[in-house]
């Protein structure tokens, strides 16, 4: 019976047959990280999702004070505080560079490079072809953070931080770098999200405060609304339900505490409930949203010793996390196209940890050899076997209490220690 026969009897007979779909996932995670506070050490970390077979890359730079990750025409291009890097994102390896002094934030459009800095001239654009420079943008006051293209027209939105003495965002023509309109903004105008003819530009206000201001590019309408929450920047935006969120602080270095807050940017309100109001110690830094999971990838560090990204989900349950350098600031997601079996169930159960919670033995059941990790939630190390196909018993007696997660190459668990 030829193939086409066969499908028109599997039809007749009512049979269920499985279709592939095709679906947008998220296959990996990049991440640029600082680097330890005066050190200059920054690197990039790659990850697999959702296995987290990551691995960490230095720089290997004089000077590398990490500060922004951007991808474009399938590369990531890395600003480091002196340099621009085009990297290969499957293999991580260098590419190019660009030798810029003072980088702040820095992305491609049109085989053109455009930076902001933090010394005159604030916003420039190099060609990547030439690595040559193509204009710098005269009569901008301050500093440059972030900024966006405008969806249409040759145009960028650039956030102009002079902390109190001129903080406006910059309309700026792409073909010459010339302004074409300035607004005046909250303070400390770091980071700014377009849509439609509207323009979000999220605010730090001197570290005291956060707010956005809200600015129509046809009308010149401004409006600006104080979230009454410390901010030190970070922000990511949710393209489908139009909600900006950002990292809040209570600003104490003694006692810190950490939120990651949702911003409704139809109704210029702070939304409770749904978004992450869980209490954190550790410093959230760079943050990053999932609109395909509905989820968050948060950088997590003490600036000093240690790196990890949480992932948590749109509740602000932990859910697992990987370990990076030090300083995870920028986080990159990279979708594409995969498939799934339609009405059919499999069930791959690589891993099973149990029970949870444990007290002093977990039994590990793994349907390959593997090398099984076991961490604890500060992203440290705390056990590591080799084990054949099976069930073993792992004695955890030694463990505080927390919570831990166990990882092989082809899956992952977790347990609470009580």
């Amino acid at each position: 019976m030829n193939t086409i026969k066969w499908f028109l009897t599997v039809l007749a007979l009512g049979l269920v047959v499985p279709m592939m779909k095709a679906q947008t996932v998220l296959q990996h995670v990049y991440v640029l990280n600082e680097g330890a506070y005066g050190m200059g050490n920054g690197s990039l970390t790659k990850t697999n999702y959702p296995t987290y077979s990551e691995s960490t890359t230095p720089v290997n730079n004089p000077s590398n004070f990490g500060t922004n990750l951007y991808m474009a025409n399938n590369k990531l291009y890395a600003a480091y505080d002196t340099v621009v890097y085009t990297i290969n994102p499957t293999t991580m390896q260098k590419i190019d560079s660009i030798f810029i002094d003072g980088v702040r934030v820095a992305k491609v459009k049109d085989s053109i490079l455009y930076v902001t800095r933090d010394a005159a001239p604030y916003f420039q654009a190099y060609s990547l072809n030439t690595k040559m420079l193509k204009w710098s943008t005269p009569g901008l006051k301050g500093a440059c953070e972030g900024f966006a293209f405008t969806p249409t027209g040759n145009l960028a939105a650039v956030c102009v931080n002079a902390f109190g003495v001129e903080d406006t965002l910059a309309v700026v023509n792409l073909a010459n770098g010339t302004i074409v309109q300035q607004f005046a903004t909250a303070l400390n105008p770091q980071d700014v999200y377009i849509h439609g003819t509207s323009a979000y530009v999220f605010c730090t206000t001197n570290y005291t405060n956060s707010a956005v201001t809200k600015i129509d590019l046809i009308t010149s309408t401004i409006t600006t609304t104080n979230t009454g929450l410390i901010s030190y920047g970070g922000m990511t935006v949710d393209t489908t339900y139009q909600r900006l969120y950002f990292v809040a602080t209570n600003g104490s270095f003694t006692n810190p505490k950490y939120w990651v807050k949702r911003f409704d940017l139809a109704t210029q309100t702070l939304i409770s409930g749904n978004t992450i109001d869980t209490v954190f110690t550790d410093a959230i830094y760079g943050i990053c949203y999932d609109h395909i999971n509905n989820q968050f990838f948060c950088g997590i560090t003490d600036f000093f010793s240690f790196g990890k990204v949480n992932r948590y989900d749109a509740f602000g349950n932990l859910q697992d996390f990987f370990v990076t350098g030090v300083g995870p600031r920028s986080i990159v997601l990279q979708h594409g196209i995969g498939s799934d079996l339609q009405d059919v169930t499999i069930s791959q159960p690589y891993l099973t940890v149990y029970p949870n919670p444990a007290q002093q033995y977990i039994n590990i059941s793994l349907e390959t050899t593997s090398t099984v990790q076991i961490w604890n939630s500060a992203g440290q190390l705390a056990k590591i076997y080799t084990l054949n196909k099976g069930t073993h018993t792992i004695d955890v007696a030694d463990l505080s209490s927390g919570l831990y997660y166990v990882r092989t190459e082809t899956g992952s668990g977790k347990f609470f220690k009580e």
